[in-house]
């Protein structure tokens, strides 16, 4: 699956998702909503699934980016502790995506990393908790507390669960960037 497939496919799947979800509260919609609802949700989730054969960070990163971009597209002007949340979650995967092109030059990347504390609750196998590993962190907790959302449809938390995972392969593709980087 190349890349724009993959942007697509995200794009199509917030749409079907935010469709079902009006559908299922307007009269004589019901049966139409679920249905859209649950074809996101499955598009989704085959998504997010396919963009782990990439391996590289950057790819899921961006894949959750634009996920999060189309849930404040539809997300209620007025709920505004959701509109933080997700706006907080879009400007620390804009960070990450800065901390990985730093460690792309393993000399500019030395000198960096030379500016974090060496003292083990700022490391992770021996490399800086930057940008990347904060958003990646602070995402994850956003996400499992979503899964604990009582009444949460299963197909819904799966998709969940592996947003999850791909957020935490992306770290950890991202520490081996880093080691390579720092040649540890």
């Amino acid at each position: 699956m190349e890349k724009t497939g993959l942007n697509k496919r995200i794009t199509d799947s917030a749409l079907f998702i935010y469709t079902g979800r009006i559908g299922l509260y307007t009269q004589g919609s019901e049966s139409k909503g679920r249905l859209s609802f649950l074809k996101g949700v499955d598009l989704a989730l085959k998504t997010f699934r396919d963009a782990t054969s990439y391996k590289d960070p950057i790819i899921l990163i961006q894949a959750e980016l634009l996920f999060l971009t189309q849930e404040i597209h539809f997300c209620d002007k007025s709920d505004k502790t959701t509109l933080r949340s997700i706006d907080t979650a879009i400007t620390g995967f804009n960070d990450a995506l800065k901390a990985i092109s730093v460690v792309k030059s393993a000399k500019l990347y030395k000198a960096a990393e030379m500016t974090y504390p060496t003292a083990d609750k700022y490391r992770l196998n021996g490399v800086p908790k930057d940008a990347l590993h904060i958003a990646c962190n602070s995402h994850r907790t956003r996400l499992q507390n979503t899964l604990r959302t009582p009444g949460m449809n299963m197909n819904e938390k799966a998709l969940y669960r592996q947003r999850v995972d791909n957020i935490m392969l992306a770290r950890a593709l991202y520490v081996e960037m880093q080691r390579l980087a720092l040649e540890l």
